[in-house]
């Protein structure tokens, strides 16, 4: 009988403790919400044309962020500091839109003048690596590759880190679009690319 007792109490106390926890964490707040103020310099505009007004991309180790914005006229990327709160121009980026980067942290692509191109932080060197005449968005693949929107009117190409060959990654869907396909969402993997457009 004893045994039947002790173990009904051990029972009770473990699905004591069992509901306090459950409990316990329902009532625990959900994350708060976070806000960043940035202050820029004087004079720095955000965006750089009424067709792609703002954008900004948030560096991988979270440190730093590059936007388009003008000041005295010149629309260019702008590299922002998170740690210090300095920002700087960013040479050969003139015109920028839609900066992006790259999974290490040290290029960003970005599209100019009908083009992508990259620009290397450690050198400040800025390469052409294929046309986009009226690009979309981009996102840099953890295999090196650059996956990109080069026009509204096309599907997804793809730039291989490999030999800087540009191939269709995706078509069109032969239904009308109400919106251009552009990037919404890339969520990246070493196996995969999720990419979400609007329709």
């Amino acid at each position: 009988m004893w045994l039947i007792v002790a173990m009904a109490t051990i029972a009770i106390v473990i699905a004591g403790v069992a509901t306090f926890r459950l409990r316990q964490r329902s009532s625990s707040p959900g994350a708060a919400a976070l806000r960043l103020t940035l202050p820029l310099p004087a004079g720095l505009t955000l965006g750089v044309s009424p067709d792609y007004p703002f954008g900004l991309a948030v560096a991988p180790d979270s440190r730093r962020i590059v936007l388009p914005a003008s000041k005295s006229g010149v629309e260019q990327l702008w590299l922002y500091d998170l740690t210090t709160a300095e920002s700087q121009p960013l040479a050969g980026t003139e015109s920028a839109v839609l900066p992006f980067w790259s999974t290490d942290g040290r290029a960003i692509g970005f599209f100019a003048a009908g083009e992508l191109r990259v620009l290397t932080l450690d050198d400040g060197t800025v390469r052409t690596l294929a046309p986009a005449p009226s690009p979309r968005g981009g996102v840099w693949h953890p295999s090196g590759d650059i996956i990109f929107a080069a026009d509204a009117a096309q599907g997804l190409s793809r730039r291989r880190a490999s030999d800087g060959t540009v191939a269709p990654l995706t078509t069109l869907d032969t239904v009308p679009l109400r919106t251009s396909p552009g990037l919404r969402l890339a969520r990246k993997s070493s196996r995969c690319s999720f990419w979400v457009s609007s329709r």
